[in-house]
């Protein structure tokens, strides 16, 4: 559902569709069906695959706009098929959860369980997945800054900018996305490797 989605608003928007579109569609809706897979039923699922192929739709082409998302080096979407479609699903767990979809047996003596969500009587668990949300964003963005600190005392993390000008020709001899018309050479020769022995 997410993939029709995001390839119809591609197509009402630029009036064509692309592969690339489509595969951030796919990821976008599987992304968001992770954290609620097992709790919502059949049509919420619908619902949030359309809900998926359009909210990061949305992101990853309003994001230029913006200042900060200028500097950010994310070719692919990353930010938008990931962190938002997984946020996204996250929150809509909260919304959606269907008591009748699975029963957590109790262990020792304690009483079986069920996951509820606002539409079915539930509110809390709404705030419960917004916290979860929360602490998520906040230590994967300190794990991470820590882990990229580490790697940038080995390797540069950023190429130079006469590199990036031209992409990944330069750096692996290869265009990885062609986008436009390269003005300059073909693509530059691979050299052959030595056969593994």
């Amino acid at each position: 559902t997410a993939l029709c989605t995001w390839v119809m608003w591609d197509a009402l928007r630029f009036k064509k569709v692309s592969v690339a579109g489509a595969i951030n569609g796919m990821v976008a809706g599987l992304v968001a069906i992770t954290p609620a897979a097992g709790f919502i039923d059949g049509y919420a699922a619908l619902v949030l695959g359309v809900l998926a192929g359009t909210l990061p739709w949305i992101t990853i082409n309003l994001a230029p706009r913006f200042a900060l998302f200028r500097r950010v080096d994310d070719t692919l979407g990353v930010i938008h098929t990931h962190g938002v479609a997984g946020a996204l699903g996250g929150l809509f767990t909260g919304i959606m959860a269907d008591p009748n979809m699975v029963e957590y047996l109790g262990v020792k003596g304690t009483p079986n369980s069920v996951v509820t969500g606002l539409w079915y009587g539930h509110p809390q668990q709404l705030l419960y997945q917004f916290i979860a949300l929360v602490f998520i964003i906040g230590y994967d963005a300190v794990a991470t800054f820590v882990i990229v600190k580490l790697i940038g005392l080995v390797v540069p993390l950023r190429a130079p900018d006469a590199h990036l000008e031209v992409g990944d020709q330069v750096i692996h001899g290869e265009v990885s996305v062609d986008l436009e018309p390269y003005p300059g050479a073909p693509h530059l020769p691979v050299p052959a490797m030595a056969p593994a022995t």
